[in-house]
């Protein structure tokens, strides 16, 4: 997910910090696991955290977002 505003940046740097230790551990052939799951239980907080404290002008942008579906994708 690419970060549109600025209220969406700590949580789309944390999902690449997310994508950047799975893919070591691919390519290392080390266990992460226990690492990845607990930046995953911060992920869903921060998520929370994010978007239930958005001022209006935040929800107009987010309603505005360019990855939410239009009526064309469900049609």
């Amino acid at each position: 997910m690419d970060a549109y505003y600025e209220f969406e940046r700590p949580i789309t740097n944390l999902e690449k910090k997310i994508s950047d230790l799975k893919d070591m551990s691919i390519q290392e052939k080390m266990d992460f696991s226990s690492e990845i799951v607990a930046l995953e239980k911060k992920l869903e907080l921060l998520i929370a955290e994010v978007y239930t404290n958005l001022s209006p002008w935040q929800r107009v942008q987010l309603s505005r977002h360019p990855q939410r579906p239009y009526a064309e994708d469900y049609i």
